[in-house]
């Protein structure tokens, strides 16, 4: 799926939590993060196990070179004692980096999380049957292309789409057009697609935090549509910044296996 990222505008990389508000995870959520990084914790005591120790050590020969300086006979030369300061040292140094790089790994895969469960709860209605979805309902059944952003550019990327319809339709793709302030002109060009945003209030706030995400990475091309495509498993496969290359797309997802080796849509 990976390669959908090529059929897309600006692609956008994954972002870190903030760091004004650090964001409160359910304790479901966690255990979730540790099946996907089930070897993190593991990890994450033998760095500080390393450390401890280490700090014990730098401890012990700094009380040495102590003794050695005010003359205490039988203590070990400054020649032994400094270096295996330096070593102890440079080992806490790197066991703190590490364990650092851990924490954020795990806060990114949080963040990641968190945001596909949003993703997941935002409700769609369809347009032939009536019938109201979450978007986590149509996991398994077909791949959901969310098309976002202010009335001008979603409806010059639809009018685009709508070139390559049939295409889309035939390789499994639900398109979900969503304006921020639509107007009649933009709801109605909006009802030839089946699947319709619900609770507009819900779906406005999920943007609002998507475009903060891209503006961080982006700037002002955070702007432009925002595009998620969904894969069957209900994760995003792909995020970017401006319209589709829709012909692209389309291409990209007639040369996937229905599911790949190692089972993954």
């Amino acid at each position: 799926m990976d390669d959908l990222i090529n059929a897309v505008a600006t692609p956008l990389p994954n972002a870190a939590p903030s760091k004004a508000t650090k964001p409160q995870y359910s304790q479901r959520a966690r255990l979730r993060e540790e099946t996907e990084a089930p070897f993190r914790k593991a990890r994450m005591f033998v760095y500080a196990g390393s450390a401890a120790s280490a700090g014990v050590g730098a401890f012990i020969a700094g009380l040495r070179i102590i003794a050695a300086l005010i003359g205490v006979s039988g203590t070990q030369p400054l020649n032994e004692t400094v270096p295996n300061v330096g070593i102890n040292l440079a080992v806490i140094t790197v066991c703190a980096l590490l364990l650092r790089a851990e924490v954020k790994a795990g806060e990114r895969r949080l963040e990641r999380m968190s945001r596909g469960a949003r993703i997941a709860s935002l409700r769609v209605q369809d347009s032939v049957t009536q019938q109201v979805l979450r978007l986590k309902d149509l996991r398994g059944r077909t791949r959901v292309v969310l098309v976002t952003g202010t009335e001008d550019k979603v409806l010059d990327a639809m009018s685009r789409a709508e070139a390559v319809k049939s295409g889309l339709s035939e390789s499994n793709l639900i398109i979900v057009p969503h304006v921020v302030s639509p107007t009649n002109a933009s709801e109605e060009a909006m009802r030839s697609w089946r699947m319709q945003p619900y609770a507009q209030d819900e779906w406005n706030k999920w943007y609002h935090g998507e475009r903060d995400v891209a503006r961080a990475r982006l700037g002002a091309k955070a702007e432009e549509v925002l595009v998620l495509i969904v894969r069957l498993d209900g994760k995003v496969g792909a995020r970017s910044a401006g319209a589709p290359a829709w012909q692209n797309l389309i291409e990209e997802i007639s040369k996937m296996p229905a599911r790949d080796q190692y089972g993954k849509p």
